[in-house]
C-alpha cells in the first residue's frame, strides 16, 4: 500500500533536524520525486522552519506538517504509518526515542537515526530485533553519527590519494589528538543521560565494553 511519505523528519525543529530539512529541500525539492515532510510536538517551531524552507523551494509553502509527542505512541503510530522511514533526529534516544522504535516496529516502518547512546541501541535490539525481522522493517541507529571527523574525512582523503597518486589507499587509521568546535544541546543532553545511566553496573559494562552491540552469540 502506497503512503503518503517516502521519509518523515522528525524533530525538524532541533538544530540537526533543521540542517536535515534544509538538505532534503536542497537536493530534493518539495513536491517531486521523493515526498518528505517535517514532523515535531511544537506547531508553531514547525512553520518557522516550513517558513525557512520556502526561500529554498518556495514549494514548502504546501509542505504538511505533523504535529506529535514522543511520548504518545498512538500518535506516533498514526505518524509511523504514514511513511516508508521515519528519520528521526531527537535525542537523548533513550527518554525520547523507545515509543517511536516500537510505533515504526508496530507499522512495519524502516526506522534510522544517528544515536551514539550505546545502552539505548543494546535495550532496542533486544526488544525489537525479531519483531522487526517479522514485520520486514529495519532500524538503523548511528546513521552519520561522527561522520563529519570519520566518514567524510575519509572521503577528502581518498579523494586527495586518487588525485595525487592515481589510486586511492588500501587502509585508512583515524586518529584523535585535539577537536576545536562544539556540540549541539541534544548531542551534550545525550552524554550527559548516558553518563547518568553509567551509574548502574549493568549499563557501564555495555558502555565500556567494545563487544556490546554484537549478537548475543557472536
Amino acid at each position: 500500500m502506497k503512503r503518503d511519505f517516502h521519509v518523515i523528519i522528525w524533530g525538524a525543529t532541533g538544530f540537526t533536524g533543521r540542517l536535515v530539512a534544509r538538505y532534503m529541500c536542497e537536493q530534493y525539492g518539495v513536491g517531486k520525486s521523493v515526498r518528505w515532510t517535517i514532523a515535531g510536538r511544537n506547531g508553531s517551531k514547525l512553520q518557522e522552519i516550513r517558513n525557512e524552507l520556502q526561500h529554498i523551494d518556495a514549494a514548502a509553502a504546501d509542505l504538511p506538517l505533523i504535529v506529535a509527542d514522543s511520548h504518545s505512541p498512538d500518535l506516533l503510530k498514526t505518524m509511523a504509518a504514514r511513511t516508508n522511514v521515519v528519520l528521526t533526529t531527537v535525542g537523548p534516544y533513550s527518554i525520547y526515542g523507545e515509543d517511536l522504535v516500537a510505533a515504526c516496529v508496530d507499522q512495519g516502518t524502516d526506522y534510522v537515526d544517528l544515536c551514539g547512546e550505546t545502552p539505548f541501541i543494546r535495550k532496542m535490539i533486544d526488544t525489537h530485533h525479531e519483531a522487526a525481522q517479522q514485520k520486514r522493517c529495519r532500524i538503523v541507529h548511528c546513521c552519520g553519527f561522527d561522520s563529519i571527523p570519520s566518514d567524510i574525512g575519509v572521503l577528502y582523503l581518498q579523494q586527495e590519494a586518487q588525485q595525487q597518486l592515481g589510486s586511492t589507499v588500501p587502509e585508512v587509521t583515524f586518529y584523535v589528538q585535539n577537536m576545536q568546535g562544539g556540540a549541539s544541546g541534544g548531542t551534550v543532553a545525550s552524554m550527559l543521560n548516558v553518563l547518568e545511566q553509567a551509574r548502574d553496573p549493568a549499563i557501564r559494562k555495555v558502555v565500556g565494553s567494545p563487544y556490546s552491540l554484537n549478537p548475543r552469540d557472536g
